[in-house]
């Protein structure tokens, strides 16, 4: 109960947005999209939970079942932002593969003809890698990130920023993902026009992703760690 009282409570940022128009040429970053999943059966709300224990303390108490939540969370997530980011090409791929599924499916069950002679074709997940540039994933812990590297199927170098993150400050809760995007900034190779994804986690449970695109890159801060 108190470890994730800690953790909640450790790490922060500070960052500037504006919708005025004149502040557009000087804005490091442009929101493209954003994405907001609550999934609120009782499950899902469980996994997460603010209560007292036994003693009468209160605090956060966490479920062995938040990886299950987290990745049927960022699932459905994923597929409202999908439409967003991805090029059409792999937008119809996906869409394609899942129609066959149902009509060969439909077929076998109907015992038509030539039904035996069918096979039916596993589902695709659509590559995400070809509409986001650099990753950055909520650094709740190693096996959260491990499963999103999974789902996402990102290299190790993808996964990096969120990797690093929770090797050198721990588990920032939301900050984490402000702390991900500085190392890309700085050791993520980022260039003008890149897409930055970020998506991180909640209680609820709740997975919400953003889409930025960066306007203007700071030489300077390229390869200069951060100091703690």
């Amino acid at each position: 109960m108190m470890l994730g009282n800690t953790l909640f409570r450790c790490g922060g940022s500070a960052l500037l947005l504006s919708s005025r128009r004149r502040d557009f040429f000087q804005a490091k970053y442009k929101l493209l999209h954003n994405v907001r999943t609550q999934v609120s059966d009782e499950y899902s709300y469980g996994v997460a939970v603010e209560v007292e224990d036994e003693n009468g303390q209160h605090g956060v108490a966490l479920s062995k079942e938040l990886m299950n939540c987290a990745c049927k969370a960022m699932k459905i997530n994923l597929a409202g932002l999908a439409p967003h980011v991805l090029p059409i090409r792999e937008q119809l791929k996906v869409s394609l593969t899942q129609a066959a599924i149902m009509l060969i499916s439909k077929w076998k069950k109907m015992n038509l003809p030539l039904a035996d002679m069918m096979t039916v074709p596993n589902g695709v997940s659509p590559d995400f890698k070809k509409g986001i540039d650099h990753f950055c994933i909520h650094a709740g812990g190693r096996a959260v990130l491990e499963a999103a590297q999974k789902d996402l199927c990102l290299s190790d170098d993808q996964i990096a920023p969120s990797m690093n993150t929770l090797k050198d400050w721990g588990n920032l809760s939301s900050s984490s993902l402000w702390y991900e995007l500085e190392w890309v900034e700085r050791f993520g190779g980022l260039r003008r026009g890149d897409r930055i994804l970020q998506m991180g986690f909640g209680a609820g449970f709740k997975c919400n992703s953003s889409v930025w695109v960066a306007m203007r890159v700071d030489p300077k801060k390229q390869g200069v760690p951060l100091k703690k």
